[in-house]
């Protein structure tokens, strides 16, 4: 079952044909219970539920057009939400009518035309986790019509009655039908024990019965421990509320330091400097382990007190078993804990969500990137900037002496439980945009990810101008490099933060003098060489034409008089905020999608627990943006996409703001890749190819990509994956039928048996990257004096096993564009008695000429594969991650892939493979150093290395490209028999 409209379905069948719902034998293709079960629709029945897999609610595990049941054995078949999954669906349709007995009933429901592409690894796989284990089935996906059923069945010719409808709303196409002949009972169900059916569910009742007697004894010890919970909880809460109020004094004596340090930065060999650093440790030592007491005081309360938060765990240790338990909480608890919940039902189990913030408190920070900026892009990423982080007579006039944005930001409360506020700023602090220091600083962070350029919002009121001093001051100092274009805000001044005039401040007063006049102040702007061009013409962006009394009046006198006075031609653009026109009415030449503003998104109010008192914020979806992105429209005029990182505007409207609810940075790169591709795919351009985000400082609205505490730098990271991703990797021509080969050196005995391998090489040109390090590097080199081969030797410590090394070399590879590589290394695994078989068979599957040939031409002629592993090597990720967990999850989350999408994928076990260079950009792009890496003990499992052998696959996934073994076929089987290792260790 998938949804409400399903449901609604089956129930008016069941309503209408109750005979067939009452003691009968009923086949369910498509039975794995992940949100809901058909089950319950039949009563005193036979229930038989087949699916791909072995799971919930499963009882055969098979694909539907495979099920070997009798002939005319089943007196009812229902499937909901499987055939647009199935690519042997007409095949399934006509098992099913083989089994079905005369006078059955068939059921089904699927999608139709309409309905968005989903349970596919390129959108939601965690809708169909059983596909993403076959393979190509991951990428396929159909809505099916009326027509494509009866093009399987005479529906008239097999069916008595029947029945087709669909759905609008939900885009369902749903189908029952009585087969021909007579229903007749069936007096032999041999068939149920030669399958081995009857005896699995025997077996699961009687499992079940001895563990409600397990159940009960435990339920008599429990009251016992629940009293001495609760007696300890009443003094936890004591103890709580005390610190509580300590955190609060600390907090804000942090924000004070971190203000005086921008004061003081050249007294830090003075005493005072040690003084404020010893207050900001005393914060920073006592700020964990209140944070704790916090949240388990939070879920307790909710839950009904320390009591029944208790035994909500031993209910769930009881009923998942407690080891299982753990394992839950570590894996599908822990989905997006930093990056958001990947299932979208972020409130469905409060306790779930309570522990799942316990463990991940300290987890969510995103550390600095250690690279060079990133400096190749096809698109420009323009981030909105807002200049009022500074003190100016205005605001001191009508909001109080010293206000500025940070006013707002600072003393913001959460409204809701698990609410994010207050958002406190990073590495930047509560700063002064009038300190050249920062805005200096803001240009590295902003070059370093990826972004192109600042889009600062100007404020003009009939010559008036607010907030203009740090713009004027980006003007004047050439060394803050970064690219910039205006946004005039031409809305008037007002108390109520939203454009609407109320309580004016203000106002704007507009005239065809002021048209002038404002063009010739601007233009000041569109003479540096900063300033953004498109084809040439400066870029003026305009908050709200529509509030102009006639904007083509308005834009011809601009554009007039920008000719007359050297300035040429000018390129005009409108922020889609409150209308969604053609530019074209207003005279502009193009649009810019201006999120959340204008989109219409559905309210999500009801989701939230523990309100505030006085609560009336309004909750909204954020990710229907995300969800919309992925089938973008062309609008049929120009129109720049823009994403949002988060929205949340209480910090300056308290408890009425609206509120962008399930924002996260890996959501938040998936939309900015899909409007990076969108816009590649649409500009032929590239002066047009721009995507902008809302924004780059926006804090007192929650929109913001400079780096806070909760998350460290991740937004920015984002950024930069998300450019990564979305760029072509461009070899050199002349080495495209090349091979670079990555040799890790460690043991030199094994190093000769690789040349030996390599030198029957002869169709393909290779150059050995060899690393080393110092105990063997003299000798590697004597060695390649003699070899025919060109080469490079990098000496490297002894660390990272060999992923460090190759991560090196590959730098290397990347800078002399080489398409294509083989990583290869000298493995002996000494902690296995068979380590020898395995090198063994792993080179001699991968050195072979006519493999090396056989995989270039295959990279050739086929697009999307990114990695060829050694056939018999490719393991599943699940079954292998041995201690790895959260180093995958949190490294794949920034190259976006999300856990459910890692465990489903497969590795090349002994870490040895053909790849494609681009595969790896978003590895590379992690830029880990030696420092992230353990020094060599002899470890055997849990290291980065470990973690990073499977991260190899996450980025060829995260890429977009798919994963073949040298056998040439993709891969389809589970993977998990592997005769070099056991389940969940070490490979």
């Amino acid at each position: 079952m998938a949804h409400e409209q399903q449901r609604d379905f089956c129930k008016s069948v069941k309503e209408r044909l109750p005979e067939f719902f009452n003691g009968r034998l009923v086949v369910d293709i498509g039975s794995l219970d992940i949100n809901g079960s058909n089950q319950y629709l039949f009563e005193n029945s036979g229930y038989i539920g087949v699916d791909l897999f072995e799971g919930r609610n499963v009882d055969i595990a098979c694909k539907g057009h495979e099920l070997a049941m009798p002939d005319e054995s089943v007196d009812v078949v229902i499937s909901t939400e499987c055939f647009e999954h199935d690519s042997h669906y007409a095949k399934t349709i006509k098992n099913i009518y083989r089994m079905l007995k005369p006078g059955g009933l068939f059921v089904f429901s699927c999608a139709t035309t309409g309905r968005p592409e989903h349970g596919t690894r390129r959108t939601t796989p965690e809708d169909a986790p059983f596909i993403q284990l076959l393979g190509n089935w991951a990428d396929y996906y159909k809505n099916l019509e009326e027509s494509d059923i009866r093009a399987v069945l005479d529906i008239d010719a097999a069916f008595d009655k029947y029945e087709f409808s669909s759905q609008h709303e939900s885009h369902d196409l749903y189908f029952w039908g009585v087969k021909k002949g007579e229903l007749a009972a069936r007096n032999d169900y041999s068939f149920l024990v030669e399958s081995g059916i009857a005896g699995k569910l025997r077996a699961e009742l009687t499992r079940t019965v001895g563990e409600i007697e397990v159940v009960k004894a435990e339920a008599l010890s429990l009251k016992d421990s629940l009293r001495v919970a609760e007696a300890k909880a009443l003094g936890l809460l004591k103890e709580n509320e005390c610190l509580v109020n300590q955190i609060e004094q600390l907090n804000a004596k942090q924000a004070e330091v971190t203000h005086l340090t921008h004061l003081v930065s050249a007294m830090q060999g003075s005493r005072s400097w040690r003084y404020t650093a010893a207050l900001r440790k005393v914060a920073s030592l006592a700020r964990p382990p209140v944070r704790f007491l916090r949240r388990i005081r939070a879920v307790a309360t909710h839950t009904g007190g320390y009591a029944a938060l208790v035994y909500k765990v031993i209910n769930l240790g009881r009923d998942r078993g407690f080891g299982a338990l753990i394992n839950q909480i570590r894996s599908d608890l822990l989905i997006g804990c930093n990056y958001g919940d990947a299932s979208g039902h972020q409130n469905e189990n409060l306790i779930e969500e309570g522990v799942q913030d316990l463990v991940a408190a300290n987890e969510r920070v995103v550390p600095l990137l250690n690279a060079k900026p990133l400096e190749e892009k096809e698109i420009k990423i323009i981030c909105f900037y807002l200049p009022q982080f500074h003190t100016f007579s205005e605001n001191d006039k009508w909001w109080g002496k010293g206000f500025t944005e940070w006013t707002n930001v600072r003393p913001a409360k959460p409204q809701y439980l698990g609410h994010y506020q207050p958002h406190i700023p990073g590495e930047l602090g509560y700063y002064n945009l009038l300190d050249s220091k920062t805005q200096m600083r803001q240009i590295e962070l902003a070059k370093l990810y990826g972004i192109e350029g600042f889009c600062f919002y100007f404020y003009w009121f009939a010559g008036h101008r607010l907030m203009e001093q740090p713009i004027l001051n980006y003007l004047n100092n050439e060394s803050l490099d970064l690219p910039f274009c205006l946004c005039w805000a031409n809305e008037n001044w007002s108390r109520r933060w939203d454009g609407l005039d109320s309580e004016i401040l203000i106002a704007q007063a507009h005239s065809p003098d002021d048209d002038l006049d404002f063009i010739s102040h601007v233009s000041m702007y569109f003479k540096d060489k900063r300033y953004i061009r498109i084809d040439g013409k400066p870029l003026l962006l305009v908050y709200r034409p529509s509030l102009l009394p006639s904007a083509k009046n308005t834009v011809a006198r601009w554009r007039s008089w920008c000719r007359d006075n050297g300035i040429g031609e000018i390129y005009l653009a409108y922020t889609q905020s409150f209308d969604s026109v053609n530019p074209s009415r207003y005279g502009f030449d193009a649009a810019i999608e201006f999120p959340p503003n204008n989109m219409n998104l559905p309210s999500v109010t009801h989701k939230v627990n523990g309100v505030a008192e006085k609560f009336s914020s309004s909750l909204f979806d954020w990710k229907e943006m995300v969800r919309r992105s992925r089938n973008y429209l062309n609008p049929g005029y120009k129109l720049f996409r823009g994403v949002n990182p988060s929205w949340d505007n209480t910090a300056r409207r308290k408890n009425k703001g609206n509120i962008l609810y399930g924002s996260n940075p890996i959501d938040y790169q998936e939309w900015l890749l899909n409007a990076l591709n969108y816009t590649k795919k649409i500009f032929p351009s590239k002066d047009e190819r721009m995507v902008f985000v809302n924004a780059w400082n926006e804090w007192a609205e929650g929109a913001h990509l400079e780096p806070d505490e909760k998350y460290g730098y991740a937004y920015l990271d984002a950024t930069r994956m998300a450019q990564v991703r979305a760029l072509p990797y461009f070899p050199d021509r002349n080495k495209s039928n090349d091979l670079a080969v990555v040799i890790h050196v460690f043991y030199y005995d094994l190093f000769v048996e690789i040349l030996e391998n390599l030198e029957r090489i002869r169709d393909v040109k290779l150059k050995l990257f060899i690393t080393a390090d110092a105990s063997c590097c003299e000798q590697v080199e004597r060695r390649l004096q003699d070899i025919m081969f060109e080469y490079s030797l990098i000496l490297v410590e002894n660390k990272g096993r060999d992923v460090l090394p190759f991560l090196k070399a590959m730098d290397l590879v990347c800078a002399e564009g080489y398409a294509s590589f083989l990583k290869i290394h000298t493995k002996k695994s000494k902690h296995r008695a068979d380590g020898d078989v395995w090198r063994k068979d792993l080179y001699a599957k991968l050195m072979s000429p006519d493999v090396i040939k056989n995989v270039l031409s295959l990279f050739e002629n086929n697009k999307r594969i990114g990695l060829v592993a050694p056939s018999g090597h490719l393991v599943d990720m699940g079954y292998y991650l041995g201690s790895n967990h959260e180093r995958i999850e949190a490294l794949s989350a920034r190259m976006g892939v999300r856990l459910a999408s890692v465990l489903n994928l497969k590795f090349a076990a002994g870490t040895m493979f053909i790849a494609r260079s681009d595969a790896m950009m978003p590895l590379i792009n992690l830029h880990l150093c030696d420092e992230d890496f353990e020094s060599e003990l002899g470890q055997v499992d849990g290291t980065l290395a470990h973690a990073i052998e499977r991260l190899i696959s996450v980025s060829c996934f995260s890429k977009g490209f798919e994963i073949f073994d040298t056998d040439l076929d993709p891969i389809e089987s589970s993977g998990r028999n592997y005769k070099f290792a056991s389940a969940g260790v070490n490979i």
